[in-house]
């Protein structure tokens, strides 16, 4: 399942998280205040995990996966901006990206369905 997987290697640095109130007037306090963030190397996928990848790892693993056990919270910004993409949400082929996986989800997914949460 894993070697379906594009990962890229993200080297080790720091970056700038946040806004800057003095540059961002209209950031939200939940971005404030601007910090230098470190993190370690990590890898992540190239594109995002496609309906036909997350379909492949349920036939694979037989992880149970119910995307209505999860309470969504949605913005108004964030419901406004995917109007687009409400098709693709409701009829996905292959290639669409998957919605609705929780964190839990997506580190399965990630571990080939080996971890025990």
């Amino acid at each position: 399942m894993n070697s379906m997987l594009d990962m890229v290697i993200i080297p080790e640095g720091s970056f700038l998280m946040g806004a800057d109130p003095e540059v961002e007037i209209n950031a939200e306090y939940e971005e404030q205040p601007q910090r230098e963030v470190w993190l370690s190397t990590y890898a992540i996928q190239r594109t995002p995990v496609t309906v036909g990848q997350w379909q492949e790892f349920l036939r694979d693993t037989d992880y149970n996966w119910s995307y209505d056990n999860e309470t969504l919270s949605v913005s108004f910004r964030d419901f406004y901006s995917s109007l687009p993409n409400l098709a693709a949400e409701f009829s996905p082929g292959e290639m669409y990206p998957i919605v609705f996986v929780s964190w839990f989800d997506a580190c399965q997914f990630g571990c080939g369905g080996l971890l025990l949460i």
